[in-house]
């Protein structure tokens, strides 16, 4: 068995290899935007035959990341494969540190992502990754009931719907940064590439308004049927502090998906954005959800090598791949 960088034409073996893995079929349409159309400079995507038979798949994409306040190359880990008659024979890690040593090629000082519960420990164990265990979420149950008791309010009545993030967003970003060690910066780069470019784009984005129709903040929202349940996601937002956007963010959501009959909603809520007492107000409750996060530093990174805890990290739904 042999790894090997990968190469245009390799995408019919992935294809297969997906659906061998995951049980599904893999959109073309939607790889080439996951892998060769990040506007971060691509990915690095490792492969191990047997033969010509694909056998083992490791990938992550390019994105900056702003850490301890300087912005970094890093990249984001995701689609770890093996084929189903190949496992328990260590492919993964040999596939994950190739590949971390072409990120450091490349200029890529930390790698970070959402492993499930089946990868978790190997990240940890055969990797060298620093994990904080399962992410923490808020749900609110029994969602489709709910919008006769959350009348539409006048505070979010400037909310409009975004079809493209243009400059304003940029100075949003600049705004509203959030004051912890991880983010993502919310670029319109980045916020029109994940949301908006997205094929099939199933995104409901929604920007807020003042009265003097300054922008204070952007929230987007998804629905999602699985197992005959309906729900609702707060896949990701940004605001200004001490505007009250957050509950504007929150009760359109909650009109927004009660019109839509939802079965419950969930969202991923930021420590740092000191949402909790509003949460339990609204009814929601806090829960793990059931991935974990985790982070490699490479030896091109020269900062604090820690990983904090999830208090110092400004992470939603929006950062993982599932959403």
């Amino acid at each position: 068995m042999d790894i090997r960088n990968f190469l245009d034409g390799n995408e019919s073996h992935i294809a297969e290899l997906f659906e061998l893995s995951f049980g599904r079929q893999l959109s073309l349409d939607f790889w080439r935007w996951r892998f060769r159309e990040d506007p971060f400079g691509g990915s690095v995507i490792m492969l191990m035959f047997d033969g010509e038979v694909l056998v083992g798949h490791y990938a992550v994409i390019k994105l900056p990341l702003l850490i301890d306040g300087e912005e970094i190359q890093a990249a984001f880990s995701m689609t770890t494969m093996t084929h189903p008659r190949y496992r328990g024979r260590g492919i993964f890690p040999k596939l994950a540190r190739a590949g971390y040593a072409e990120c450091q090629k490349e200029g890529i000082q930390l790698v970070f992502g959402f492993p499930n519960e089946n990868s978790y420990v190997t990240f940890l164990e055969k990797i060298g990754w620093l994990g904080l265990g399962k992410v923490p979420a808020w749900l609110f149950d029994n969602a489709g009931m709910i919008y006769c008791e959350h009348n539409p309010s006048n505070a979010y009545h400037n909310a409009e719907e975004v079809r493209q993030f243009g400059e304003e967003f940029d100075g949003l970003w600049k705004a509203a940064r959030p004051n912890c060690r991880f983010v993502v910066p919310r670029t319109s780069k980045f916020l029109n590439w994940r949301y908006l470019q997205k094929p099939g784009n199933e995104y409901h984005v929604v920007a807020f308004y003042s009265q003097e129709k300054y922008i204070e903040g952007y929230a987007v929202y998804k629905i999602y049927i699985a197992d005959d349940e309906k729900r609702g996601h707060i896949i990701d937002f940004l605001y200004k502090p001490g505007k009250n956007v957050e509950e504007a963010i929150l009760g359109y959501g909650i009109e927004y998906f009660g019109k839509e009959g939802v079965d419950n909603i969930s969202c991923w809520i930021p420590d740092v954005c000191n949402m909790s007492d509003l949460l339990l107000e609204k009814g929601f409750r806090k829960i793990e959800w059931p991935c974990y996060f985790g982070m490699k530093y490479l030896e091109t990174y020269k900062g604090k090598r820690d990983i904090g805890g999830f208090e110092d990290l400004y992470i939603t739904m929006g950062d993982s791949d599932v959403f």
